[in-house]
């Protein structure tokens, strides 16, 4: 047994009590009322033909249909308010009257929708638009004109063209850098050199390794702090400013990092990590 669902005390006229799933439908008319957005009751009339309305639950601002296929539902407001459904798989229509706005609608297969209301009225004048439906689109037609709101045409966005930068001249560049690094120096630090820029450049003749220590260790781990790419540190011994004469492994890792920007080792290559001939080669290009 299916029967006609009554929520919050709404009144309805006699339409579906206690008939059989497929001997229900809406013959009469019945009077629902809920409220729109904006909290207002509004009174719709509704009434149904043709084969089954197998339920319709009645909530506080909407009321929920749920219809077999082929069944017909008829909406009307008094008010001329826009009436608002979900559509899927279902054939509607809205007219706007200067008397009532009305949907009616046609399932095409067993479908729930739901019904609400704006506080706004349909256009003036009399109107009428429809679908098909089959996608699920808003059944509507707001205040202002009659049938389906016009989508707004989107904004096109202003594109300024990009103003090329002012060319540096290589007199202008120089006197920026010059500027910088009086700015550093007022400051407390101390610019770093790249590879090859004195006093930072290394010559040596030494192989040098984990373990080794002295002046060339010193001035290797100078060396390989001028460059960021290869930094042994930032902070503590080691670090720019703290280079001590261990060959540790802070240098060896430093070493590798080199080997690698150069291309001269690798990972499980010979001499990785050591200050061999072809990284002192290397070093002594950079120096020149």
């Amino acid at each position: 047994m299916k029967k006609l669902l009554i929520s919050l005390g709404i009144l309805l006229v006699p339409l579906m009590a206690g008939a059989a799933y497929n001997d229900v439908s809406l013959g009469t008319s019945a009077i629902i009322s809920i409220n729109n957005s904006l909290g207002t009751a509004v009174s719709l009339t509704v009434s149904g033909s043709a084969d089954v309305v197998e339920s319709i639950v009645v909530g506080s601002d909407n009321f929920v249909a749920t219809l077999q296929s082929g069944s017909t539902l008829k909406v009307a407001s008094a008010g001329r308010n826009s009436i608002l459904t979900t559509v899927s798989s279902a054939n509607y229509s809205t007219t706007c009257e200067t008397s009532q706005s009305t949907m009616t609608l046609t399932a095409t297969a067993e479908i729930v929708i739901t019904v609400t209301v704006s506080p706004n009225a349909c256009g003036g004048a009399a109107s009428t638009s429809s679908s098909n439906g089959g996608g699920g689109p808003i059944a509507n037609f707001g205040g202002g004109g009659g049938g389906l709101a016009t989508p707004a045409t989107p904004a096109v966005p202003t594109v300024s063209p990009a103003v090329p930068a002012t060319p540096v001249t290589m007199a202008q560049l120089q006197a920026m850098i010059a500027s910088l690094t009086a700015q550093i120096a007022a400051l407390g630090g101390t610019p770093s050199a790249g590879p090859g820029t004195s006093p930072m450049s290394f010559m040596s003749n030494t192989k040098l390794i984990v373990g080794s220590k002295g002046a060339d260790v010193m001035n290797l781990q100078k060396f390989l702090n001028s460059d960021p790419d290869t930094r042994i540190a930032s902070t503590g011994a080691g670090s720019p400013g703290k280079e001590t004469t261990t060959f540790g492994l802070l240098t060896k890792k430093a070493i590798q990092k080199f080997q690698v920007k150069y291309g001269i080792a690798g990972p499980g290559k010979v001499g990785y990590g050591n200050f061999g001939p072809a990284t002192r080669a290397k070093v002594a290009e950079l120096s020149k």
